[in-house]
């Protein structure tokens, strides 16, 4: 007895269920793909942004040497904001001031300035960040630097808190890294 099987139904099922299935696995890995890029964004961010924090307190360090090198016999010249004001009329940096951003001067060096603004730009030759608008290079990230805590110990500041937060957003949501620091005084 001869089974009359139709070759043609089955072989098409065959390929409909192959296609099917190669679309299920289509969807699942691009879903994956997708994930990993937004990831992989997340990742690159995060970085920049501890990168950025780090960079900020570095600044305030290097601000407080070049105060030392310009004054070394005053022991309260440490904390002032702008080393180029010198120690006698240079103001000092205080708890009392919401945020400090990092402006590059013309020589090169650094200075703190009080600015409620903290929105990080893009040079757009060096491709840097800077706290200087350039043709509304605006990026999304910010940087405000705080003092947190002064120590005065006989009227002469012994050590400061800094803390330095970068945040950006991240669609609709607002990521943030936060570096602090206790800076002090040694001489």
């Amino acid at each position: 007895m001869k089974i009359n099987v139709n070759r043609a139904g089955l072989v098409m099922a065959e390929a409909l269920l192959t296609v099917t299935m190669l679309a299920v696995v289509a969807v699942v890995l691009s879903g994956a793909f997708r994930s990993s890029l937004s990831m992989t964004s997340l990742s690159k961010n995060y970085l920049i942004g501890q990168n950025l924090a780090v960079e900020g307190v570095e600044i305030v360090k290097q601000i407080r040497n070049t105060n030392w090198m310009i004054e070394p016999n005053d022991k309260g010249c440490w904390l002032v904001i702008d080393p180029s004001s010198g120690c006698d009329g240079g103001t000092k940096a205080t708890t009392a001031v919401g945020n400090y951003v990092l402006l590059k001067t013309t020589n090169g060096s650094y200075k703190l300035v009080n600015d409620s603004s903290t929105t990080l730009y893009i040079d757009s030759v060096s491709k840097q960040f800077t706290s200087v608008a350039q043709n509304n290079n605006a990026s999304k990230f910010s940087r405000a630097i705080k003092f947190t805590n002064i120590t005065v110990v006989n009227g002469v500041e012994t050590d400061a808190t800094i803390e330095v937060t970068v945040s950006w957003k991240e669609g609709t949501q607002t990521s943030s890294v936060k570096v602090t620091e206790v800076i002090t005084n040694s001489l």
